[in-house]
């Protein structure tokens, strides 16, 4: 098959998703389908070839691993994909489960043993900065029976609506502008102490999850998690529950447990990486600066950022400076 072009699509959420994919495929370098298939070491140059042209829109599976190998994120592209998937059937996508943990005591959300109650009608309020990601979201509680009162765009949006829609839980992402949504969650439990914020982001990193915590929020999830686990802990967030993921899990009992370790070290590419960020460079110059590939770069930068519990481009340039990696 010849080089990809453009999927040619009406506009809607099909073709936004389609779209993107296109654009991660075009920042990759455009590489074969067959290069692709090889990267997945699982699908088929068919399989690779459908998921990035459609006609219909693709399994969660198989959009990951294509992700994957063209070294994107899928958490930028999942919603995306789910509003397509919504749009295309009318019915939220039953194929969306991110890494499910093998381990069931590791589960994002404990299964119990008695029946649930059914959802009734648990008002909910949406707030995230990414339209389509609410959109999706948004179809997803709707199907499930509750009932989406609300939806906000950024915390101080989110702190007047919250006062006329009265929902019973506010689902609630971090970082966006005007307000973030530590500061949101902090002015809603100060309004009313009884509110039930869950906190559903893609940010994993400790001081975020603390801070949201401390702010008041009952439960922190990751845009992650896959979305019968997201209904479920709305539920069990409106009944009072306390629900945090395994990470956050993990973080808090980090915070609390006394540690002899020693503070994280970079290796030596990755120190290189870091350095040539606080010099401004983009990816793709430090790729060609190092000779690796992009996708080699953008792995590094994930480990260095995880290692370093930081969030941005803006801290690791902070990092260097302050540890003397720019001299």
């Amino acid at each position: 098959m010849g080089r990809l072009r453009r999927p040619d699509l009406p506009g809607g959420p099909a073709a936004d998703f389609f779209h993107a994919l296109y654009d991660l495929h075009l920042r990759a370098g455009e590489p074969s389908i067959r290069d692709i298939a090889k990267s997945t070491n699982q699908l088929s140059h068919d399989t690779v070839h459908r998921t990035l042209t459609g006609p219909a829109v693709p399994k969660w599976a198989n959009v990951e691993k294509v992700v994957q190998a063209l070294g994107g994120s899928p958490e930028t592209i999942q919603p995306l994909w789910l509003a397509a998937r919504v749009s295309d059937d009318g019915q939220p996508a039953p194929d969306l489960h991110v890494k499910e943990p093998t381990n069931a005591a590791d589960a994002v959300v404990p299964d119990v043993s008695d029946a649930s109650p059914a959802p009734g009608r648990i008002r909910v309020m949406i707030v995230d900065d990414h339209p389509l990601f609410r959109y999706g979201l948004a179809a997803v509680l709707a199907h499930a029976g509750y009932e989406v009162v609300a939806e906000a765009e950024n915390g101080a949006e989110a702190v007047e609506l919250a006062a006329k829609s009265a929902p019973d839980v506010v689902l609630m992402d971090l970082h966006m502008p005007v307000m973030s949504g530590v500061e949101a969650t902090r002015q809603l439990v100060e309004r009313n102490p009884a509110a039930r914020v869950l906190v559903l982001t893609m940010f994993d990193d400790t001081e975020s999850i603390r801070s949201s915590l401390r702010a008041g929020a009952k439960g922190y999830l990751l845009k992650g998690t896959g979305q019968e686990q997201i209904v479920d802990a709305v539920r069990r967030t409106a009944l009072g529950e306390p629900v945090l993921s395994a990470t956050a899990s993990e973080a808090m009992l980090a915070h609390y447990r006394e540690a002899d370790d020693q503070p994280p070290t970079l290796t030596s590419r990755e120190q290189e990486v870091v350095r040539l960020v606080a010099q401004d460079m983009t990816n793709r110059d430090i790729a060609t600066a190092l000779m690796i590939s992009l996708r080699t770069v953008e792995m590094h930068l994930v480990r260095a950022l995880k290692k370093l519990g930081l969030r941005s481009r803006v801290g690791l340039t902070r990092y260097a400076i302050e540890h003397g990696l720019t001299d």
